[in-house]
């Protein structure tokens, strides 16, 4: 999968609560390589998506309200290296180290229903406030899992092409829309022409095989 580390706020809503809250994962994306302006050069992104079953908002959508989990999200560098945000995310969030077969590889994918304990701090930037992420780790025990409210979605560029799933909000399709892989299948996309594979400039990911007691996805 072709699927970053910055985490923020997605909506004009007040910023989530600060402390540590039980979240679940439903989305995960892949962003293509983007282009940082601080470190002047492109990285391959991804983005991870997780709502929030205790921390509710009403949101009017085609005339009906309907009370929703917040939702929050990070982006990601896609390397599992063990210096890497991701990589130190994962192995917080399912409490173990990983092997070094696993290091050539994960399936994003299987991060999709995953319960974890996020802590969210807020960071103040002229006059607004933003929900950042601060720590992620694996649920204490006895606690309960929950199923994500949210319809669940994962795109991958090589994979899927043009056909960014619906669920995927309109600000991260605009990320996606600009990164030179989606351009490039784009530009060859047309009729039944199946899309080209995207050139291998993000790192293979190869589904795990764990136990689930041993992590939480």
């Amino acid at each position: 999968m072709s699927l970053t580390a910055s985490s923020k706020s997605e909506s004009n809503f007040d910023p989530m609560p600060e402390g540590t809250h039980q979240m679940v994962c439903f989305g995960v994306v892949d962003e293509g390589k983007q282009y940082s302006k601080k470190w002047d050069k492109e990285n391959y992104k991804i983005r991870v998506f997780w709502e929030c079953p205790d921390e509710r908002i009403d949101i009017e959508k085609d005339g009906v309200t309907k009370n929703l989990p917040r939702v929050i999200s990070k982006e990601y560098t896609l390397s599992i290296h063990p210096k890497s945000n991701l990589s130190q995310d994962l192995v917080a969030w399912r409490g173990k180290q990983f092997t070094p077969e696993e290091l050539e590889g994960f399936d994003l994918s299987d991060l999709i229903g995953a319960n974890c304990l996020i802590q969210i701090v807020h960071n103040f930037i002229g006059d607004k406030t933003y929900a950042n992420i601060a720590s992620i780790s694996r649920l204490m025990k006895n606690m309960d899992k929950k199923d994500p409210e949210s319809a669940t979605f994962v795109y991958d560029i090589q994979r899927d092409g043009i056909n960014i799933p619906k669920e995927v909000y309109p600000w991260v399709r605009k990320i996606i829309e600009a990164s030179p892989e989606y351009n490039m299948v784009l530009k060859h996309q047309g009729g039944i022409q199946a899309p080209p594979a995207v050139p291998d400039t993000a790192p293979k990911n190869v589904a795990g095989t764990m136990a689930d007691d041993d992590i939480p996805f």
